[in-house]
């Protein structure tokens, strides 16, 4: 069976709208798994229409991305970026397929750690047990471990990034924004809060361009930072 270039553009870019939908949800129902990988056998196709450069692009807005990061003491991190509008654009060059996804009006919300606060100020931290383990505290002793049973003083630190336009590439799980402002707070719990307007920012800085690449942990790298720090 032959596929014209228009047919393997169009299966290609739906392709990549399930890639898009596959980084964006928690849970990915049973039905959408199985179009996804019957469209992926379909464009992964030898053909030679398939190995000609071109591209393809698909203007959405306000979107919402919602997914978790897994760190090294089994803490499960919340990021959510949202904004007003974005192009998801699909290009295919020779051997090589990209797509990114161009965003306007940012606002993105990264946990970057979770723990708790004892009554003397230490803290413990989650983990791959379940349990809390009192930082620089005997890991065979068990007065070292706290149980989680809803009366514990849950924290979360949490990093808010707004920026006029930034680009995500999602084969390298990366977010790259240009003239930034990042905000950082220490508030209570372990879920992300809609709003911001109780707490106040324990740091700030502004950056001419930030890269952040969601991995097993969050990675930040910025250039020409200006900060500053609150009490």
């Amino acid at each position: 069976m032959k596929f014209g270039k228009a047919t393997i553009l169009t299966l290609l870019f739906l392709v990549a709208g399930c890639l898009v939908l596959a980084r964006q949800l928690v849970a990915i129902k049973e039905n959408d798994k199985k179009n996804y990988q019957e469209l992926a056998s379909v464009s992964n196709l030898n053909t030679n229409n398939a190995l000609e450069p071109y591209s393809a692009k698909q203007d959405r807005s306000k979107i919402v991305k919602e997914f978790f990061i897994h760190g090294d003491r089994d803490e499960r991190k919340i990021v959510r970026i949202k904004c007003s509008h974005s192009s998801l654009c699909y290009e295919q060059r020779a051997k090589e397929k990209v797509i990114v996804e161009k965003m306007n009006d940012v606002f993105c919300l990264m946990q970057e750690t979770l723990f708790v606060i004892l009554e003397d100020g230490r803290k413990a931290f989650k983990q791959e047990n379940g349990k809390f383990l009192i930082h620089e505290a005997d890991p065979l002793k068990d007065s070292s471990w706290l149980v989680d049973d809803g009366h514990l003083n849950l924290m979360q630190s949490i990093q808010c990034i707004y920026s006029n336009e930034a680009v995500y590439h999602y084969q390298t799980q990366q977010l790259e924004a240009r003239n930034v402002l990042i905000e950082r707070y220490l508030i209570p719990g372990s879920s992300l809060p809609k709003h911001f307007n109780a707490f106040k920012p324990i740091f700030t800085s502004n950056a001419e361009k930030a890269i952040f690449t969601f991995g097993h942990q969050i990675q930040f790298k910025a250039t020409n930072v200006k900060a500053s720090y609150f009490k």
